[in-house]
């Protein structure tokens, strides 16, 4: 798949329109921090970390923060954002399907739908939650946000496949056409697979808009987004 982010247009369109999204940090780190009981000093892994919204507010904790991106320019702006709260990151550039981490982090953020449901294949998903579990140290913790399948069949998305749980994504910029599947997941699914992969599931929520991981809400057929937190056996 052609990917959008490499194309500095489209990401500087997409952070204007989510700037709001920057406001809720701050709250989303205080719940990460509690439900995954993580102590300053600890080492956290930010894959998809975008523009750095939430490894620049781990790092005001006090944590160790390492964050990756497949974007420059969002990296760009990841730097200039802990540059500007005097704080040190280390940001990486680099596609979440090459990680190559063994059990160095203490917990493992991917947040928003980045990366996990957008590589492109089944296949390129596990592969993905494999090296994502491999990075993380025995005891340690993860969580995950992506899309809910659920959500498709109970609005009656006729874009929506079933038997691939994808819908087919389009974005005109520039007068160039994307367009690739994104995956959606049923929390049952992300479970067996992180299960098989040595992971406990401690947590599942369900949250409709940025900003709602602190308000805990229940898991729903309708919900957006499917959260799960985690820890390793």
């Amino acid at each position: 798949m052609d990917n959008p982010w490499l194309n500095r247009k489209y990401v500087e369109e997409y952070t204007l329109l989510n700037k709001a999204w920057d406001e809720s940090a701050p709250q989303e780190v205080d719940f990460i921090i509690e439900e995954l009981s993580l102590s300053p000093g600890e080492k956290i892994l930010d894959i998809g970390c975008g523009s750095g919204r939430h490894a620049v507010e781990f790092a005001k904790r006090g944590f160790k923060v390492t964050g990756i991106d497949i974007s420059p320019h969002q990296i760009e702006l990841a730097k200039k954002r802990a540059e500007n709260e005097e704080v040190d990151v280390e940001f990486i550039v680099m596609d979440g399907l090459q990680i190559n981490y063994k059990e160095e982090f203490d917990a493992v953020l991917n947040l928003y739908t980045s990366v996990l449901g957008e590589l492109g294949s089944l296949a390129n998903d596990l592969l993905f939650l494999k090296k994502l579990v491999r990075a993380i140290k025995p005891g340690g913790k993860l969580i995950i946000s992506t899309l809910n399948a659920y959500r498709q069949a109970w609005k009656g998305n006729e874009k929506f496949d079933p038997v691939t749980s994808t819908v087919e994504w389009r974005a005109v910029v520039e007068e160039k056409l994307y367009t690739g599947p994104v995956r959606f997941f049923t929390p049952q699914e992300l479970i067996i697979a992180l299960d098989f992969l040595g992971v406990d599931v401690l947590s599942v929520y369900g949250a409709d808009t940025p900003g709602e991981l602190p308000l805990r809400k229940k898991f729903a057929i309708k919900s957006v987004e499917l959260v799960i937190t985690g820890r390793k056996r």
